[in-house]
């Protein structure tokens, strides 16, 4: 007994009594309004003893966390997830319609009656029960079919889109017109709403119901159907039979009569006489459509209410429980460095110790105040005053981390490790050229970069000696942000280590870098001039018998950026860049010389390529034997035999080059256009690309010095098939 006075006592020391607001108050309030409603529910379905087992077994739950039966309170916190399904698959049915019941209520309206007095309510008319009737059985004398739905609290309103709209009073002569054989509109379901017909043709689900008799058609299967997905009430006359059938929560009633027919329009019609001007009260139990006094059912009520106490404290107790959060960082922040430069240690510098791992953080609070918290809310330091000695090394400086979260407090963080090693070393000053570079930044269409230059060019860094000869390169990246225009701007520098890797904030704060690790660089941005030519000439005599026939080069143009007063220079030069002649000696060739050339040095000063320009160009001379010429021949004038069918040809150059000879005739006379045929035969080619033999014939007098091949493409065309069509 002893013990389970200590257990109990000790169980409600932990649990938190919070003050209770107006918000708390509106919480409890809702919280039994709702465990009511359910309560009262269930109390009269089959699952209210489903449910006195669930509490019999919370109860025992809770004896044995009292008693602390660990073995019991691990089954359940194993099993509590799987359980909980179990009971929503159980009770599936029930909080189903439970929730419908609850959204049908007009909670606002039986609280407040805005009108006062007596008035009747009902879904529709007794002259609509009485059209429905007549038209039913008048329609089941000559046998014609019919499938009328109405509506009762769902509404229907996805089924009504499936249908024609219509909005007419229901009449009698009106359905019978509608379902009329042959007319427009019989065919479907009608849809009744209040004392109106929305819709006709409406199309409605069928019943999978295999219980149904199999003399049963469509008609009647779709009545069942929207019967059992919904809370209508279904008419079907039978087209074969003419008898009048009913279908109503899933179930099919054959064969009623008129005054059956009317007895069921008339529970489905729901007719109240409303007495508005007494105040319906908010807890109501109501037991199959009778209203309890409002004294009745006081033990459920106050049970409501202590439920909901009880959730809302358990809850408070859950939802803002005390624990501990856990967070790395990366950096501490050494400070009063001056201290070790002004002691006894005068000409040594302090860095942390490399590879130290980061630091751990445990921030103890509510959890609404640990939710507020983030990483960079908390900072740490290292004061190297602090340090316990100077004699050592490295030297142990305590971390202290504070958090700008208010309710926060020093006594609630805890930190891993300790204390910062720092590193003694001596000082050491080099002197560094700023390397600067644009990034992924590019100057505005039609500029170039002509000059990037950093003011100071070179920076004096300072620091512990290991620190700095770790130091690899300088770099400032400026933006250029689509200038047009020569400008200057003010860039922090970065400092690159050997390995290529950015020095850590750590790192950088052990350095001390002139100008406050800033420079300024100037941007010259230069116009780009494109279409500029290239010119290339020869030294020396081909071997005997032979001739020179053209000077090319590829590519024949290029694009330069340059100043005002370089690009005024090219311009002098008429825009071409010209190759000397001595960079090509064709002296005793008999074959095409071909030689690349690089254009840095040719161009004028103050002018660069593009950066999408090639720094070389091919230059060929082409030799030709004595008596002989080269020609140009369109290859759209090419003749293509054997094209393979539904594929396309095209042609990787716009021209070939035919090298001709005469020894009787002159080849000036030769006309490229007309004397000139060419073909290429493509005769079991598929798909690909090819270099293909061309088939040359001249006139008489005339042969080629050499075979003629061309590169032909054949892809898919995008003719279309007509053979194929469309079917439904």
């Amino acid at each position: 007994m002893q013990d389970f006075s200590g257990n109990l006592i000790e169980t409600l020391s932990r649990l938190a009594f919070p003050k209770i607001g107006i918000i708390d108050i509106i919480q409890i309030a809702l919280i039994a309004f709702f465990v009511y409603q359910f309560m009262v529910w269930i109390k009269y379905t089959h699952a209210y003893t489903l449910l006195k087992g669930i509490l019999v077994v919370l109860l025992f739950i809770l004896i044995a966390y009292i008693f602390r039966m660990n073995t019991i309170l691990w089954i359940f916190s194993n099993l509590a997830s799987t359980l909980i399904v179990g009971v929503i698959v159980i009770f599936q049915p029930e909080l189903r319609k439970v929730l419908e019941q609850l959204g049908q209520k007009r909670i606002m309206a039986s609280l407040i009656p805005f009108d006062a007095g007596k008035e009747v309510k009902e879904r529709f008319t007794d002259k609509t029960i009485s059209e429905l009737v007549k038209a039913c059985f008048d329609m089941g004398e000559v046998k014609t079919g019919a499938l009328i739905v109405i509506e009762q609290n769902e509404l229907l309103t996805d089924y009504i889109r499936t249908g024609i709209n219509l909005d007419a009073i229901l009449t009698s002569q009106l359905l019978i017109n509608i379902f009329e054989h042959n007319t427009p509109l019989h065919d479907g379901a009608v849809i009744v709403r209040e004392n109106r017909i929305v819709a006709a043709t409406c199309y409605l689900p069928l019943s999978d119901n295999m219980e149904l008799s199999k003399q049963l058609g469509t008609r009647h299967r779709a009545g069942v159907g929207i019967s059992e997905q919904t809370d209508s009430v279904t008419i079907i006359v039978s087209e074969e039979t003419g008898q009048v059938s009913v279908a109503q929560g899933g179930k099919l009633t054959r064969g009623v009569n008129s005054a059956k027919l009317r007895e069921i329009l008339v529970r489905a019609q729901n007719k109240q006489v409303v007495d508005n001007s007494k105040l319906r009260h908010l807890l109501k139990g109501r037991v199959k459509h009778e209203e309890a006094k409002n004294t009745d059912n006081i033990p459920l009520k106050i049970m409501s209410v202590a439920i909901a106490v009880v959730l809302w404290l358990i809850v408070v107790n859950i939802d803002n429980p005390t624990g501990t959060n856990y967070y790395t960082l990366n950096d501490v922040e050494l400070i009063n460095k001056e201290y070790v430069e002004s002691s006894d240690t005068i000409g040594k510098m302090c860095m942390p110790e490399q590879n130290q791992d980061s630091i751990k953080v445990a921030i103890t609070a509510t959890k609404k105040i640990r939710d507020k918290i983030k990483v960079t809310d908390i900072s740490a330091v290292a004061d190297l005053q602090q340090a316990v000695s100077l004699d050592t090394n490295p030297v142990m400086v305590p971390i202290t981390v504070t958090c700008s979260v208010p309710g926060v407090s020093p006594s609630d963080i805890k930190v891993t490790p300790q204390n910062l090693s720092v590193n003694l070393d001596e000082k050491e000053t080099q002197e560094f050229v700023v390397n600067v570079s644009r990034g992924d930044t590019k100057p505005g269409k039609d500029y170039e970069v002509g000059s990037l230059t950093a003011s100071p060019e070179k920076v004096r860094i300072t620091g512990p000696k290991t620190l700095i000869n770790k130091i690899d390169k300088v770099n400032a990246s400026i933006e250029l942000d689509g200038n047009t225009e020569d400008f200057t701007q003010d860039v922090n520098l970065t400092i690159i280590d050997k390995n290529q890797e950015v020095l850590t904030d750590s790192e950088m704060n052990s350095l001390r870098i002139e100008n406050n690790a800033k420079v300024t660089v100037t941007a010259k941005l230069w116009k780009i001039r494109q279409g500029v030519q290239i010119s290339a000439d020869y030294v020396g005599t081909p071997a005997e018998g032979y001739q020179v026939g053209a000077v090319r080069t590829v590519p024949d143009t290029i694009s330069v950026a340059g100043s005002a007063e370089g690009l005024e220079s090219l311009a002098d030069n008429n825009n071409v860049i010209t190759i000397p002649e001595d960079s090509i000696d064709i002296s005793g060739e008999s074959e095409d010389v071909e030689k690349k050339i690089s254009l840095t040095n040719l161009l004028p000063d103050n002018v660069k390529l593009t950066s999408d320009s090639s720094e070389d160009v091919w230059v060929t001379v082409s030799i030709l034997p004595a008596g002989s010429r080269e020609f140009e021949f369109p290859t759209k004038n090419i003749e293509v035999k054997n094209k393979p069918k539904d594929l396309q040809v095209t042609f990787e150059t716009a021209q070939i080059e035919v090298r001709i000879k005469s020894d009787n005739k002159d080849l000036d006379d030769l006309n490229n256009d007309k004397d000139i045929k060419a073909s290429i035969d493509l005769d079991g080619k598929k798909e690909g690309s090819y270099e293909v033999p061309v088939e040359i014939v001249l006139p008489d007098g005339y042969e080629t010095v050499e075979d003629v091949t061309t590169e032909v493409v054949i892809s898919s065309g995008t003719a279309v098939d007509d053979s194929k069509e469309n079917k439904e």
